[in-house]
């Protein structure tokens, strides 16, 4: 897998991705995205010195294909990661393959001293299970997120 920075030829692709069902229904936010407001966010998040977008993408089929994407909003010494997958590939077993790729992407940018968190609905099992093998902590939760950290320096463990 390779990871690269978003641009804006990758905004169509997210938006479509944004308002997945699957993705709203495990998003913190889920309600549908209109086009106008997506194209206004997505633009000032290239231009933001503290989002940082990364496109991972792996070859199938001699093919060059958008895995997923992973957002970091940087506050301080700490990050936020969101990660949501190209809808197509769902199920396969990619998820970790591609949180590892944008955090070792992230971190070799000068980034190794950042603590990084992600906040995951608790009803979203799939999302916990791939922070927890990734090896963030489970710091606490509320009736509906469960927060997670990794701390500094720490590598995740990767695929198995």
């Amino acid at each position: 897998m390779t990871v690269r920075e978003a641009n804006w030829a990758d905004c169509e692709t997210l938006f479509m991705w944004r308002n997945d069902p699957s993705t709203r229904s495990a998003s913190l936010e889920t309600g549908e995205v209109s086009w106008e407001s997506h194209g206004s966010w997505f633009r000032a998040a290239l231009s933001s010195s503290t989002r940082h977008i990364f496109i991972v993408e792996a070859t199938f089929a001699e093919s060059i294909s958008s895995v997923g994407m992973c957002r970091f909003d940087v506050e301080n010494e700490t990050a936020e990661v969101s990660i949501n997958l190209n809808p197509s590939l769902r199920g396969k077993g990619l998820s970790l393959e591609v949180l590892s790729a944008a955090l070792d992407y992230f971190r070799n940018g000068s980034r190794s001293e950042t603590t990084i968190i992600a906040r995951v609905r608790v009803d979203n099992p799939a999302s916990l299970r791939l922070f927890e093998r990734a090896g963030f902590e489970r710091t606490h939760e509320d009736a509906s997120v469960a927060m997670f950290e990794l701390a500094k320096s720490k590598n995740p463990d990767g695929p198995s």
